[in-house]
C-alpha cells in the first residue's frame, strides 16, 4: 500500500494527543467534583450517567479521527493501465527527394531547406499525429503517422536524395500514396503538406489532388526553389560535385520552381500554396490554419495509475462519527433527538468530510497532484514542463517506481538517454513483475539510441520473457539483431570526414515506429513510453494492452523492413548512391 498524500500522516499524532486530552479532562472533572461536594453524593446524582457509554463514545470519536487522517493521506493499492488521449489531426508530409532537390538556388540546397522546414513544423506541433512520405519517380511511406515527434524527426534526419530508387518526380504518385497513409474511413481531420520544386513528370498531380479532396484531405504546398532555374549537380559517393546533369541531347538541365502546378494542387483541396522563405513565415501561416481545424480524439499513451482506496477509510470515519452522535451517554436512550449546538457542530463536521470526498481530496501540490500535472503536460507534448513536475514529485517520493518511470519517459523524449536509463533501472527495483515488461521495452529502445545493441537485445529478451506476446518487442529484437550483424560484417575502409559522418547517420536509421507519452510510456503520463520500434523509442505502451496512437501496424512494419532490405540490396548491386541511375534509363530522371 502507498499513500498519495503521505504528509497527512503527520496528523496521526492527533490520536495520542486526543487520548491525553481525554485523560486530562477526566482528571480535571474529578477535581471539580471534589471541590463541589461529597463525591458519593454526586455519584448518586449521576446514576443516569453511564461511564461505559461515555467511554464508547470517546473510542468511536478517536477511531473516526484515525480513519479520517488515513483517508486524507489517500491510501492506494493495486494498479491499472489507463489510456491518456490527445486531440489533434493527422498530418502527412510529402517530401520530394528527386535529383532536382540538390539544386542550390536555395542555400545550401533544396533538400536541406525542405528538411529544415519540416523540422521547424514538428517543433510547433502538439497533439497531432505526423508522418512522412518520400517520393521521386515513385513514392512510399517513410514514417507512418505517429505522435512520437522525436521518432519522426529521427526519420527526417535520414531523408536524402536517392532514398527512393526510381528517379524522376511523380507528385501525383506522392499524393496517391499519402491518401493510403490516412484512415480511409474518415473524411476530415487530414492534412497533406507537400514540399517540392513542383517539376512533375507526367503523373497528373492536379487530378490526384482532386481525388485527395474527395477523401477529405486538405493539401498545403510549399514551393522549394526559384523560377529562374538552377543546374542540378551530380554528386560523387564522397559528396563532391563532379558536374551537372544533362538531358538526352546533351543540354544542361535547369530545374525551375513550378508554382502554377502547386497552386492548382492546393486550390483543388481547399488548401493554400506558399513559397519557401528564409524566415519560414509560411510555416507560421500553415500552423495557424491547422490549429484552427476541427480536432479528433487520438488514441493516447498507456499509463500506470494506482487505484485510490481512500473511500473505504472515509466511509468508516463517517459511520463512526454518526454512531458516536446517536449513542447517548445516559443509561436510557433519549426519547427524541434534540437539536443542540453540539449536534449541529458534529453534523457540520460530517458534512465537511463528505465534501472532501466529493472533491476527491485533490487539493494541494501533493505527490499525486504533481504527478498528474506532469502527466497532463506530457499529454500535451510539453516534455520539459512534465519533467519539472515529475522532479517536484520526486522530492516527496524519491523512491517511487511510478515517478522514476515517468522521469525516464520524459528524459527519453528529450534525448537524454543516459539519464533516462538510470531512472528506468531504478523503476525496475520496486515495480511489480507484470509491469516490468514495458520498462524493459523502453530500456531496449534507449539502449538502441545509444548504439548499445547487445544491451538493447537483452532488454527486449527480458520484455519477451515477461510478455511473450509482445509483437513490437519481437520486431525490435529482430531488427537490432540485424543491425548488429551488419555492423560486424561492415568492412573497415578509409573514408574522408564527410563520408564518415554520412555513414554514421545511416547507421542510426531505424525502422518504422509504432506506438506516443510512448516508448511504452507510463503516464503521459503516469504515461508510459509509447510503444514503438527501436527507432522510436518513446511513447509509452504508456504505457500495454493497446498500441499507442501513431503506432504502426504489423503490415506497416513489414513494408518498411522490406523497403529497407530492398534498398540495401540495391546499394550492394550498384555500389554507389542509389539516386545515380544506370545509363539505360530513358526520360527525365530529375
Amino acid at each position: 500500500m502507498k499513500f498519495g498524500a503521505n504528509y497527512f500522516l503527520y496528523f496521526l499524532f492527533l490520536i495520542p494527543a486526543l487520548w491525553v486530552f481525554y485523560l486530562w479532562s477526566e482528571k480535571n472533572k474529578q477535581k471539580a467534583k471534589a471541590r463541589f461536594g461529597n463525591l458519593e453524593l454526586i455519584a448518586k446524582l449521576e446514576e443516569s450517567h453511564s461511564s461505559q457509554r461515555y467511554n464508547l463514545k470517546k473510542y468511536l470519536l478517536i477511531l473516526s479521527v484515525l480513519f479520517l487522517v488515513l483517508a486524507l493521506a489517500r491510501p492506494q493499492w493495486g494498479t491499472r493501465l489507463v489510456t491518456v488521449t490527445r486531440e489533434g489531426i493527422d498530418i502527412l508530409i510529402a517530401m520530394d527527394v528527386s535529383a532536382s532537390m540538390l539544386a542550390t538556388d536555395i542555400k545550401p540546397n533544396r533538400i536541406t531547406k525542405a528538411k529544415q522546414e519540416v523540422n521547424s513544423l514538428m517543433d510547433k506541433l502538439k497533439g497531432d499525429r505526423v508522418g512522412i512520405v518520400v517520393f521521386a519517380g515513385s513514392a512510399f511511406i517513410f514514417c507512418p503517422l505517429t505522435l512520437d515527434y522525436k521518432a519522426a524527426q529521427m526519420f527526417l534526419d535520414n531523408v536524402e536524395v536517392g532514398v527512393v530508387p526510381k528517379p524522376g518526380t511523380a507528385i501525383g504518385e506522392a499524393i496517391h500514396t499519402s491518401i493510403l497513409g490516412f484512415n480511409q474511413k474518415e473524411k476530415k481531420h487530414k492534412v497533406l503538406i507537400l514540399l517540392t520544386d513542383g517539376e512533375d513528370h507526367e503523373s497528373e498531380p492536379v487530378q490526384a489532388a482532386e481525388e485527395a479532396a474527395k477523401e477529405g484531405i486538405k493539401i498545403y504546398s510549399i514551393g522549394i526553389g526559384t523560377g529562374a532555374g538552377e543546374p542540378i549537380p551530380i554528386q560523387t559517393e564522397t559528396g563532391f560535385t563532379s558536374g551537372f546533369k544533362k538531358d538526352e541531347e546533351g543540354n544542361l538541365v535547369l530545374s525551375r520552381l513550378d508554382q502554377s502546378t502547386l497552386q492548382k494542387i492546393a486550390f483543388n483541396t481547399g488548401g493554400k500554396y506558399y513559397q519557401a522563405t528564409s524566415g519560414e513565415m509560411e510555416l507560421e501561416k500553415i500552423f495557424n490554419e491547422i490549429s484552427g481545424m476541427e480536432k479528433k480524439e487520438l488514441q493516447g499513451n498507456l499509463i500506470i495509475q494506482y487505484e485510490e482506496r481512500y473511500q473505504f477509510f472515509l466511509l468508516f470515519s463517517v459511520l463512526l462519527l454518526i454512531a458516536e452522535f446517536f449513542i447517548s451517554d445516559r443509561r436510557k436512550m433519549r426519547p427524541r433527538i434534540q437539536v443542540t449546538t453540539e449536534s449541529l457542530t458534529k453534523v457540520g463536521v460530517a458534512t465537511l468530510i463528505l465534501l472532501l470526498a466529493l472533491g476527491k481530496l485533490s487539493w494541494g501540490d501533493s505527490y499525486s497532484s504533481l504527478n498528474n500535472k506532469g502527466n497532463q503536460m506530457y499529454k500535451k507534448g510539453d516534455f520539459q514542463k512534465a519533467l519539472d513536475y515529475y522532479h517536484q514529485a520526486e522530492i516527496e517520493k524519491p523512491e517511487s517506481p511510478e515517478i522514476r518511470y515517468n522521469l525516464g519517459n520524459s528524459l527519453h523524449q528529450q534525448k537524454l538517454w543516459e539519464e533516462a536509463l538510470q531512472n528506468y533501472q531504478k523503476a525496475l527495483q520496486s515495480t511489480p513483475d507484470i509491469n516490468q515488461a514495458q520498462i524493459y521495452y523502453n530500456m531496449g529502445n534507449t539502449f538502441y539510441r545509444l548504439d548499445q545493441y547487445p544491451e538493447a537485445m537483452e532488454a527486449y529478451k527480458k520484455c519477451l520473457e515477461i510478455n511473450p506476446d509482445d509483437q513490437d518487442a519481437k520486431y525490435n529484437l529482430e531488427y537490432v539483431q540485424k543491425k548488429l550483424q551488419e555492423k560486424k560484417n561492415q568492412p573497415k575502409q578509409p573514408q574522408n570526414k564527410n563520408q564518415k559522418n554520412k555513414d554514421k547517420q545511416k547507421q542510426s536509421q531505424q525502422s518504422q515506429a509504432q506506438n506516443q507519452p510512448q516508448q511504452k510510456q507510463n503516464q503521459s503520463p503516469d504515461e508510459k513510453q509509447q510503444k514503438q520500434t527501436p527507432q522510436k523509442k518513446e511513447q509509452q505502451k504508456q504505457q500495454l494492452t493497446e498500441k499507442p496512437p501513431g503506432g504502426m501496424s504489423k503490415e506497416e512494419a513489414d513494408r518498411i523492413l522490406d523497403a529497407l532490405q530492398n534498398k540495401e540490396k540495391e546499394n550492394k548491386k550498384k555500389n554507389r548512391k542509389i539516386f545515380k541511375t544506370s545509363g539505360s534509363f530513358v526520360g527525365k530522371d530529375w
